[in-house]
């Protein structure tokens, strides 16, 4: 008998695991796209997600440390996920660090949310 998810418990789906070639850029690494807890609203019918982007690199590159990538404002995207953020010169993926990024389960080009007046996102 297979077990049943107990009520509540988010999913995990895994939709990119690739290799990256190192480059001028970056030394090789894995990175791993995917979205936890996708589901359908129940007031708008609309998809949610919670996704998220990370790169890890190489044993040997890895200095142990996390880096956790902020992006303000209602997030909405994902971005590319280096960790190099205002004030940094170089990028905490370039010293070694595990960066992730998420879009905190708003998708901007599907969950727009409500306008004022004037045409501005609330």
């Amino acid at each position: 008998m297979a077990a049943e998810r107990p009520a509540g418990v988010q999913t995990l789906r895994i939709t990119l695991d690739a290799d990256q070639a190192a480059s001028t850029a970056t030394k090789a690494h894995c990175l791993i796209e995917g979205s936890l807890n996708e589901r359908i609203g129940k007031l708008d019918g609309k998809p949610y997600a919670i996704k998220f982007r990370m790169r890890l690199p190489q044993a040997a590159d890895w200095s142990g440390k996390f880096f956790q990538e902020s992006v303000g404002g209602s997030v909405g995207t994902l971005t590319p996920t280096f960790g190099l953020t205002s004030g940094m010169t170089t990028s905490a993926f370039s010293r070694g660090y595990t960066v992730i990024t998420g879009d905190s389960g708003h998708a901007s080009a599907i969950n727009t949310g409500p306008k004022t007046s004037t045409g501005v996102q609330v």
